[in-house]
């Protein structure tokens, strides 16, 4: 495949991009990436970005689109506390959050940018992966983001998302061409060597794509860095290195104690935050706070937080105890969020509206307690959005628990109040009335073909 592109003259590239950079000013949108002349950037033209964007995050100048705040300082203040709650509940970092600086340093993460600024400024002779392991729910994904957030101004960087398990489907190298194509396009543009973040839920696939797309780019003659975030932990680790192309391994620590200046810069940076969750003035009816992935994270805390969710599950009735049951499930086992439609499907029964209004699947949030709610967040939440931001349709809402180790907990409550075990909760699940949706198929493939670690499971066929 070929992308799009534009040439003003015979001239050689490089004194192609210095003559574009004096001459100035064009009518159409253009995007500026780092190029290998320093102080001379790469301009894509809109055709090229959309190429590009088809399958790559791009981080441009400017890519995380502040908008304009018209010197209202409430407006901006605002704007950014939205994303830095999005952000501390436990979703994923927004580029406003890294822009904002709404994450606290790790002392591993200043390690993975050296090593991979080294590299980059050395210059590569081929196609290589840095690999980031970590355990799901310790910063891996954050500190991957910031990574290439922090070098995204002097190297040219991308992000490459792994959201949907088709990818496991692409024995002809269908997807894998695409995005080789267009990492290759990027190269060519900025005439240096990329940096490209592959992430996602999926890390099973995620260590298999990686392998394939650097031996792609290497068949190409093409030099990219890849830095690949996967889940797993040193004890996981093999023997033997799982591709030649492995640079370098970086594992991130499961404990935050381990590091004193971690676990200093995460107290410093968050302390109201943790003030207000391990606050013991708390009314019988918990509050919704942004606690849990900052509870995770620090093992000292870990005893307050179990006790904070046995507790709210005691609260809870017994639609709202399923309700957290089937997103704990779905999040621990198919590492999937879970779909509002596919709750109203399963609990639309219990739903009490007043008039004749019909019943849509968002009614569903009038079975969600604050109790509930104090366990479950909206993933990918509306945020406040840029200037130049595209108007999207809006996704359907989906739920998860604030952070993995909330689900282990809350499934493990349930088994106990139920006297279950795990494949009675496979059951249950199993008689939900969902098989007429096609939408639920994705959920269905990551429950029982694959899972988050590559590998079968109990119930997996």
């Amino acid at each position: 495949h070929s992308f799009p592109t534009r040439r003003s003259s015979d001239l050689p590239e490089l004194v192609n991009l210095g003559l574009s950079e004096m001459l100035g000013a064009t009518a159409t949108q253009e995007y500026r990436m780092p190029s290998s002349q320093a102080g001379i950037p790469a301009r894509l033209s809109q055709n090229e970005f959309l190429y590009l964007k088809e399958h790559l995050q791009i981080l441009y100048g400017g890519c995380e689109d502040l908008p304009e705040f018209s010197h209202d300082e409430a407006e901006a203040e605002n704007f950014f506390e939205e994303h830095r709650k999005s952000f501390v509940s436990g979703n994923p970092i927004s580029l406003v959050s890294l822009y904002d600086n709404h994450d606290a340093r790790r002392e591993i993460e200043m390690d993975i940018r050296s090593h991979v600024q080294r590299l980059l400024d050395q210059g590569l002779t081929r196609s290589v992966i840095v690999e980031i392991r970590h355990s799901p729910g310790t910063g891996g994904s954050t500190i991957a983001r910031r990574v290439v957030w922090d070098l995204h101004k002097t190297h040219p960087c991308a992000i490459l998302e792994i959201t949907s398990s088709r990818y496991y489907f692409d024995d002809d190298n269908t997807l894998s061409t695409k995005f080789a194509d267009r990492i290759s396009a990027l190269e060519e543009l900025c005439h240096t060597s990329p940096l490209i973040l592959i992430d996602g839920k999926h890390s099973g696939l995620i260590e298999a794509l990686s392998n394939k797309l650097v031996r792609m780019l290497c068949n190409k003659g093409k030099r990219a860095l890849l830095l690949r975030c996967k889940h797993g932990s040193k004890s996981t680790k093999r023997v033997a290195q799982e591709s030649s192309h492995v640079h370098h391994v970086f594992d991130v620590n499961v404990k935050l104690e381990d590091s004193l200046a971690d676990l200093n810069e995460f107290q410093s940076k968050y302390k109201e935050y943790i003030a207000q969750s391990l606050s013991e003035s708390q009314e019988q009816k918990l509050c919704r706070v942004f606690h849990f992935p900052l509870l995770a994270m620090m093992e000292e805390f870990q005893p307050k937080l179990k006790g904070i969710i046995e507790d709210t599950l005691d609260e809870m009735g017994g639609i709202q105890q399923e309700m957290a049951m089937v997103v704990a499930f779905l999040q621990k086992y198919a590492n999937h969020v879970t779909p509002a439609f596919l709750l109203y499907e399963a609990f639309k029964g219990y739903i009490r509206v007043t008039g004749d209004k019909p019943i849509t699947y968002k009614d569903i949030r009038h079975l969600f307690t604050e109790h509930l709610l104090n366990l479950m967040v909206p993933t990918d939440p509306p945020r406040p959005k840029g200037r130049l931001s595209i108007p999207e349709k809006a996704p359907l809402e989906s739920y998860t628990l604030q952070h993995p180790l909330v689900a282990d907990l809350v499934l493990k409550k349930v088994l106990q109040v139920q006297e279950c075990d795990l494949f009675g909760i496979v059951n249950k699940f199993l008689q939900l009335p969902i098989y007429q949706h096609e939408c639920f198929l994705p959920l269905f493939e990551e429950l029982f073909l694959h899972n988050k670690y590559g590998r079968k499971i109990k119930f997996s066929v």
